[in-house]
């Protein structure tokens, strides 16, 4: 029996050949596709789980998601017994862009049920520009102008149909940035919520649940100094509980200094999977639940977990 870590290891080396990395991206084109047509709801439903893992912004850092891996056994993976979670933003800014974002695919491509990959806002596409952004770079650097820019047109395909959310036995939503506003005191379903009641809804709630950022504030919503998406407050999210028996909400997005932070009365976890420069968190975190016993609800905070810290 050997640990997921070891498997990633043998994935980067796909990185080093731009055509089996193009392979790479139109096979997981196809999974996602193939997911989407199957699923009814506006997220992936994640339930009957021993152990789930959830990692927040990875950001090219190889590293540290290899130290998170490495406490999950490849045979865990195989019989379903733990699922992995990841909340988006896999590229930018980091050493080894191209290497997560592979490695990543792969594992969902190896274990499609046991591996769940959300869209964070660096999965750029036409419609969703985000700046800084150096990944379409990283491709050029790499590969050269022609085929860089060939595989940041596949990568884009690949982005747009990556799902948003996924919702964890019915209790807990798992997505990048944060809680949509525009269906706020309409939905009266999670599907409406998360999905729009039209096709102008739609395109807004992708940019909120790909920016939003929570507030300790009692409003619904402020603007945001990102420039796009909004600030949601605690009203907000005391509505999704009650109206949707929402306990928890994950998300990545923010890079807090101790690898976490905790907002609206605890039912807000933001987490950073990553550390170094460009960021200054001194952290770098994931969940580690451990859902076969019966209150690991009222344990969500306490599983937490520091993958490694920065000695200062």
């Amino acid at each position: 029996m050997y640990q997921v870590s070891e498997l990633v290891k043998r994935y980067i080396d796909i990185c080093n050949d731009p055509d089996a990395l193009r392979h790479l991206v139109n096979e997981a084109i196809d999974l996602f596709r193939e997911e989407w047509r199957k699923r009814r709801d506006p997220f992936i439903e994640i339930a009957n789980r021993n152990r789930v893992i959830v990692l927040g912004d990875i950001h090219g850092d190889l590293g540290t998601e290899l130290r998170i891996l490495e406490k999950v056994s490849v045979e865990e993976l195989r019989k379903e017994d733990t699922h992995l979670v990841f909340l988006g933003d896999y590229v930018d800014r980091g050493p080894n862009q191209v290497e997560v974002l592979a490695s990543v695919l792969k594992l969902k491509l190896e274990f499609p049920e046991s591996v769940t990959v959300l869209r964070g806002n660096h999965e750029s596409t036409p419609d969703l520009r985000v700046a800084p952004h150096d990944f379409p770079d990283e491709l050029i650097r790499r590969y050269g102008l022609r085929r860089g820019n060939e595989l940041n047109l596949e990568f884009e395909k690949l982005f747009y149909i990556m799902p948003l959310t996924a919702l964890l036995e019915r209790s807990v939503l798992l997505l990048h940035g944060g809680l949509p506003t525009t269906t706020y005191d309409r939905a009266a379903t999670l599907q409406e919520y998360l999905g729009g009641m039209g096709p102008t809804d739609k395109r807004i709630i992708r940019a909120e649940i790909l920016w939003n950022d929570p507030i300790e504030r009692e409003i619904v919503r402020a603007p945001s100094p990102r420039g796009i998406g909004y600030l949601f407050g605690r009203r907000l999210t005391r509505w999704v509980n009650k109206r949707f028996k929402i306990e928890y909400v994950i998300r990545g997005h923010e890079v807090p200094a101790e690898g976490y932070k905790i907002n609206h009365d605890g039912r807000v976890i933001t987490l950073v999977s990553r550390i170094g420069p460009p960021y200054f968190n001194v952290k770098a975190t994931y969940l580690d639940l451990n859902l076969s016993r019966e209150d690991w609800l009222r344990n969500v905070r306490k599983s937490i977990k520091v993958a490694v810290e920065q000695v200062l």
